[in-house]
């Protein structure tokens, strides 16, 4: 049986049976050690690390979920103390407010994770269900197909540290040019997607596995801070690999990679990197390719809509983030393709349109109770310039400290829902301003004389 079929398979039986416990009573599945809310996201080409707190009387408890849905899928759950919370970082993201387990959803990485997302969320791939269990963390998944072992995929390659030190050492010393296409193919292509690696692994992958051997290889070539190279040292091979269909998902690598590099060259004024119009009709080139898978393609708008003329890419980004099957997807791939620095820049009629389109997928998502259209009110709340009520809070919330909006456990659903209907009479006041010449659209079917 092939490596891909023998995936496929374990992952449809996986789906099969987690399907119905995932999601419940503040748990992402009964193992999760007690009901919470996540506080912070840590999201990474693995998948994610979500840190969450007990919802509930008395002092909290805290735990790190760590969802990794390819490669070796698995979920961990780690107990932590208060003190032991990881740091805010570029990568760790806390919330505020935090998000009870049952609402709780992301897609600012590789994975979407949460069970709005249906088929597409990433821990019905990160986990093999089993009601009694009490803590995943070390447990083995399906021993009855692999006994004694974390659920894995058979590894193809060499096992034997003197001949992973070899591989290492050849992707370390080699000129990245020479090795960067064969390289971001085979780490996409053997993910280690494990919750912990020990530190004494990570400075020596060669005696873990192949997975770790690859992956390590690849930050070294990427670490630009430690290797003293300036940010545009490295970019035109990045570049080529991204447009190289054979890299296969190793192109997703190189772009996160490019996206780094061109946020913190321009922070930094890094003069090494390529004009700024040579490399936005490059990812243009590919973005606007219909022959282009859609995931690569809706990963570079917001790239070409921040950096680029966001009046070329909102139809793209409509285009494409109205390619996704749900509403929910929908709403949230259209709020993570269109960043808001840009909002100023649109052309009254493209303020419009962007209106429009974002209201009518906030009404199509909109249940008038939990609230499930916060994260894109809050998005259009900033694109039309709404002050928040308190600093630290979204646009369009309502004060977060008022007693109608606390429990014990955080905030109530109808916080979020009252987020949502603020967002919505904000447009029945000004929807009209944004009609006709200025871009079209209906009205409102509760604004006053709708039929």
């Amino acid at each position: 049986m092939s490596r891909f079929v023998y995936l496929v398979l374990l992952l449809a039986i996986i789906a099969g049976r987690a399907e119905e416990a995932l999601w419940e009573d503040n748990k992402l599945t009964p193992g999760q050690p007690f009901p919470g809310r996540v506080m912070a996201v840590e999201s990474s080409w693995g998948g994610y690390r979500l840190v969450i707190e007990s919802i509930g009387e008395g002092d909290k408890a805290y735990c790190i979920a760590q969802a990794w849905p390819g490669g070796q899928p698995h979920l961990n759950y780690k107990v932590i103390q208060k003190a032991d919370l990881p740091v805010s970082s570029s990568t760790m993201i806390y919330l505020n407010p935090a998000i009870e387990v049952g609402r709780f959803s992301w897609s600012m990485g590789p994975w979407k994770i949460g069970e709005v997302f249906g088929d597409d969320d990433c821990l019905k791939k990160a986990v093999a269900m089993d009601p009694a269990t009490a803590n995943r963390q070390d447990e083995p998944i399906f021993s009855e197909l692999m006994p004694g072992r974390i659920f894995s995929i058979p590894e193809e390659g060499p096992t034997d540290p003197v001949e992973l030190k070899k591989i290492y050492d050849h992707y370390t010393g080699s000129k990245f040019a020479d090795i960067a296409h064969e390289l971001a193919k085979r780490v996409s292509e053997q993910l280690d997607l494990r919750g912990y690696i020990p530190e004494e692994k990570l400075a020596e992958p060669w005696t873990d596995s192949l997975q770790l051997t690859l992956s390590q290889a690849w930050r070294y070539q990427m670490d630009s801070v430690a290797r003293k190279e300036t940010y545009g040292e490295k970019f035109g091979t990045l570049m080529s690999v991204l447009e190289d269909p054979k890299v296969g998902q190793g192109r997703m690598y190189a772009l996160a990679e490019l996206h780094t590099r061109i946020y913190w060259g321009n922070q930094h004024g890094d003069k090494s990197l390529p004009p700024m119009e040579e490399t936005l009709a490059r990812l243009s080139a590919i973005a606007l390719n219909k022959a282009e898978g859609t995931e690569l393609r809706l990963a570079l708008v917001p790239i070409l809509y921040e950096y680029g003329d966001p009046n070329e890419y909102l139809d793209l980004a409509i285009e494409l983030s109205s390619l996704e099957k749900k509403p929910h997807r929908m709403a949230e791939a259209f709020r993570l393709a269109t960043p808001v620095t840009s909002a100023d820049r649109l052309t009254k009629a493209n303020r419009a349109k962007f209106l429009n389109h974002a209201f009518e997928l906030l009404r199509r998502i909109d249940d008038k109770k939990s609230g499930t259209g916060y994260f894109l009110a809050g998005h259009i709340g900033n694109f039309v310039g709404v002050s928040p009520v308190r600093d630290g809070q979204g646009a369009f919330s309502p004060d977060q400290t008022l007693p109608e909006y606390r429990v014990d456990h955080g905030l109530t659903e109808s916080f979020f829902q009252k987020s949502v209907d603020n967002a919505m009479e904000w447009w029945m006041n000004n929807w009209s301003q944004y009609q006709g010449d200025q871009g079209g659209g209906e009205e409102p079917a509760s604004h006053p004389g709708a039929k």
